[in-house]
């Protein structure tokens, strides 16, 4: 799709995403099994995940001895603890250069508190242990009045990333596909110059993708889905 003239990436893209995500459906089916067992009941949909977010994991399910959900809660409050930082040291530095590299080290550890790291990591350990995956996307946030920037780290579930099976085989895929369903209203929120096509943008929740749906809390949500590739 990046070899498309800048017309046709749009729809290049579209067009790989949804063949990724129908060839993807036993990744997903996985997923549901491993929320089921930590979960201790019955999932029917990573919708559900998507809809209600940690409080899926956070449910107590049946009153039942759950080995799973025990050890992941254990081994995560346990490693969880503490919060590693990185270290900038100079070997045989000047006081001067000494000084930078403490002055760097409080930088490091501002931006990991500023932007929630240490929190996420959390979430992130807990959905490692229960899923096999957890992933983090770090990126730069610019301010256009002041033009500053800041580090942001965003919590990516693991079945939102797509890779092509082939392109990937070896671990170095030459492009990932983030797909996202994000409310109409908060994309237009921040995209205000990009609101006639995010109106016109078709509804979609991920109903389809993520499994079926028994309930119909979805239709409360005017939902589209986003699409964010890197090469």
């Amino acid at each position: 799709w990046w070899t498309l003239d800048d017309s046709h990436i749009s729809d290049g893209l579209n067009s790989v995403t949804e063949w990724l995500l129908d060839k993807d459906d036993q990744r997903r089916r996985r997923y549901i099994r491993d929320l089921s067992l930590y979960k201790n009941s019955p999932v029917n949909s990573l919708n559900e995940f998507i809809t209600f977010g940690s409080a899926m994991l956070n449910s107590t399910g049946n009153p039942k001895l759950n080995m799973i959900r025990s050890m992941t809660d254990s081994i995560t409050a346990r490693i969880t603890k503490q919060n590693p930082k990185p270290q900038v040291i100079t070997s045989g530095g000047t006081p001067s250069e000494q000084s930078k590299a403490k002055n760097l080290d409080d930088y490091i550890y501002g931006n990991l508190v500023e932007s929630g790291a240490y929190k996420l990591g959390r979430k992130l350990f807990r959905e490692k242990a229960v899923f096999g995956t957890s992933v983090a996307k770090v990126f730069s946030q610019v301010n256009e009045k002041n033009k500053t920037g800041t580090i942001k780290v965003e919590r990516v579930m693991p079945w939102e990333l797509l890779v092509d099976p082939v392109d990937g085989v070896f671990g170095d895929p030459r492009a990932i596909i983030h797909v996202k369903y994000v409310s109409r209203e908060l994309l237009i929120s921040k995209f205000p110059k990009l609101k006639k096509i995010l109106m016109a943008a078709t509804n979609d929740d991920g109903t389809g993708t993520y499994g079926s749906r028994e309930d119909e809390r979805s239709f409360l949500y005017d939902i589209v889905r986003v699409v964010d590739a890197y090469k």
